[in-house]
C-alpha cells in the first residue's frame, strides 16, 4: 500500500467533530477550521500556512494551556514578572537568545515565518478570548520571534567549578546507565522488494510517556501542505516523526558527540585576557538586565556574562579559561529545517532540508511514495583536529586551529539508500548494523563516531526482519507487537541443562 493510500485510510477511520473558532477578529482566525476525532486529535484545515499554525496553537492551548504559554513567556525573558526572583537566571539566558533570533528572523523563509507568526497569533488569540482561564498570562502578546526562540538552543554558562569537579563522575554514571538502558524508540523501513504491495512502508514505534511533550495533529493547506505528525507542546517544531502525501520519516536517539570542552591559558600580563596563537585576546562582556516581581512591586536584577568568539566561558581557574563549544548554539534555523521537511515532495527535497544541519542529532529513517527508503545517522558533528575530550576531559589548546570550526557535511554522515534486502532498522543503537547486507564499517568514519553496538532490542528486530520474507502492512503491524524476549531464547539451552 503506497504512503498516500495509507494516509487516506488513517484519516477516514476517525469520527470527526467539526467546529469553527468562535469570533473572527483577524484573517487568521477566519481562515482555520478545526476538526477533532473522538480521541481529541485535531485535524486543521486552512488556506494558508499561517492559518493552520494558528489552529494548531489554539488546540494546544485548549488541551495543555500553561504548558503552551509558559515557554513563550520564558522566551521573552519575562517569567520573573510571574514567578519572581527564582526565574531571573533563565530570563537572562532567554533574553540573549531573543536578541539573536530577532536579528536573524527575517533570514528565515516566508513559509517558516508564516507558521511561526500564525502559532504566536493562535496563543495570543486564545488568551484574549479566555482572560479568566490564565489570568496571570492574559496581558501577554506573542509573535513569531518568541516561537522561534523556543526551538533555539543556547549553551548556558555553567558553574565552572562544579562542571570541572563532576565531569568524570558524570561520564562514569552515563556509561553505566547506557550499558543497561534499553529504553527509546524503534523504527523500520521496507522497500518494494520487501513488501507484498511493492510500495514502501515506514513503521514508527516511539517509546514516549504521556508527559513527553509531543502533540499529535494533522495540518492541511490544500495544494501546499498535508502533514500528519507530532509537534512540540509550547512550540511549533521539534517533530519526532510524521508524513505527508509523498513521504514520511521517523527518528530514534543517537547521541553523537556534538560539543567540546576547551581550556585556554590566560594572559598573565593582562587581566581578563586569554592567549591564542601568541595573541592576547580580551574576554567579551555582556551585561544583561531583567525585571522580576517583588511583592506588589518589581525589582531589577543584573548579571554580567563572559564569552569568547568560540563560546561562553564556564569557568576561570588554575591559569585557564574554560569554554564549552556546542553545535547548535544559537542556531535559529531549526524551524526552517522542519518546515522544509514537512513541505518536501521527494527525497531530493527532503535531503536539501536535512543539509541545513540545524537539527543537531537523531537517526532519521525515511520512506516515500516513489518506493525509496533511506537512513542517516544524523548529527551536526564537529570536524576535530585532535581527539575528542568527550564528557570527561577539557582539551588544552593554544591555537585557533585546535578549536573546531566546521561540521562534517550531511552527505558524509553514515547513511544507506535502498539497501540490499530492502529493509532499514534502528532501535537507538549506532549505525553500523542498520542493514546486515550492507554493514557500515567503523574504519570508514572518524574515530570519535559511535562505536558498534547491537543490544537486545536490535537483535530482536533483526531476528524478525532480516530474511527474504515479504510483508503486508498488517503483518508489519503484527511484527511490531512481537512479545518475544530475545535474551530468553539465547539463554534457554543453558538454563534447561
Amino acid at each position: 500500500m503506497a504512503l498516500k493510500a495509507q494516509v487516506f485510510v488513517l484519516i477516514i477511520a476517525f469520527n470527526f467533530i467539526a467546529f469553527e473558532v468562535r469570533s473572527q477578529p483577524s484573517v487568521t482566525a477566519k481562515d482555520v477550521t478545526i476538526r477533532r476525532t473522538e480521541y481529541g486529535v485535531p485535524h486543521l484545515l486552512s488556506s494558508t500556512l499561517r492559518g493552520v499554525a494558528f489552529g494548531l496553537a489554539y488546540c494546544e492551548m485548549e488541551d495543555y494551556g500553561e504548558r503552551v504559554v509558559k515557554p513563550l513567556v520564558e522566551a521573552q525573558g519575562k517569567m520573573g514578572l510571574i514567578q519572581g526572583l527564582d526565574a531571573v537566571e533563565g530570563d537572562m539566558i532567554n533574553k540573549q537568545i531573543h536578541e539573536v533570533v530577532t536579528e536573524k528572523y527575517n533570514l528565515l523563509s516566508f513559509e517558516t515565518r508564516a507558521m511561526l507568526n500564525g502559532f504566536a497569533e493562535g496563543v495570543t488569540y486564545y488568551l484574549m478570548e479566555n482572560p479568566d482561564v490564565f489570568p496571570e498570562y492574559s496581558n501577554f502578546k506573542f509573535n513569531g520571534i518568541d516561537v522561534a526562540v523556543v526551538s533555539t538552543f543556547v549553551t548556558q554558562p555553567l558553574r565552572g567549578k562544579r562542571i570541572l569537579d563532576k565531569m568524570k563522575i558524570r561520564k562514569a554514571l552515563l556509561d553505566s546507565l547506557n550499558a543497561d538502558n534499553e529504553s527509546g524508540s524503534n523504527t523500520w523501513a521496507f522497500g518494494p522488494e520487501k513488501t507484498e504491495s511493492g510500495h514502501a512502508i515506514l513503521m514508527r514505534n516511539p517509546h514516549l510517556s504521556w508527559q513527553a511533550g509531543y502533540y499529535e495533529a494533522h495540518l492541511t493547506v490544500p495544494g501546499i501542505l498535508n502533514f500528519y505528525g507530532d509537534f512540540r507542546i509550547g512550540g511549533l517544531f521539534g517533530i519526532v516523526g510524521g508524513f505527508n502525501d509523498r513521504l514520511g520519516w521517523s527518528t530514534t536517539n543517537n547521541n553523537p558527540d556534538i560539543d567540546e570542552f576547551y581550556a585556554i591559558p590566560v594572559d598573565p600580563d593582562k587581566p581578563d585576557h586569554y592567549l591564542l596563537d601568541g595573541k592576547s585576546i580580551p574576554l567579551k562582556r555582556k551585561m544583561v538586565e531583567v525585571e522580576f516581581k517583588n511583592g506588589k512591586g518589581t525589582g531589577i536584577e543584573k548579571k554580567e556574562f563572559l564569552t569568547t568568539s568560540h563560546g561562553p566561558v564556564v569557568a576561570r581557574e588554575d591559569g585557564m579559561i574554560y569554554l564549552l563549544k556546542r553545535a547548535g548554539h544559537l542556531e535559529v534555523r531549526r524551524a526552517e529545517q522542519f518546515t522544509q521537511m514537512m513541505l518536501a515532495q521527494n527525497l531530493a527535497d527532503w535531503k536539501t532540508a536535512m543539509r541545513l544541519q540545524a537539527i543537531t542529532q537523531s537517526n532519521y529513517t525515511y520512506a516515500d511514495a516513489d518506493k525509496n527508503i533511506f537512513y542517516v545517522w544524523n548529527g551536526t558533528i564537529p570536524i576535530l583536529s585532535q581527539a575528542s575530550g568527550g564528557d570527561s576531559l577539557a582539551i588544552q589548546v593554544n591555537s585557533e586551529q585546535q578549536i573546531w570550526s566546521a561540521f562534517i557535511p550531511f552527505d558524509e554522515l553514515p547513511q544507506l539508500y535502498n539497501p540490499k534486502g530492502g529493509y532499514l532498522h534502528n532501535e537507538n543503537d549506532p549505525f553500523h548494523f542498520t542493514n546486515l547486507n550492507e554493514i557500515l564499517l567503523p574504519k570508514d568514519y572518524p574515530t570519535y563516531f559511535a562505536k558498534p553496538r547491537l543490544r537486545q532490542r536490535s537483535q530482536h528486530s533483526l531476528g524478525l526482519i532480516h530474511n527474504s520474507d515479504k510483508y503486508s502492512l498488517e503483518e508489519v503491524v503484527e511484527l511490531k507487537h512481537s512479545m518475544r524476549m530475545e535474551i530468553a531464547y539465547q539463554l534457554k539451552d543453558d538454563l534447561l541443562l
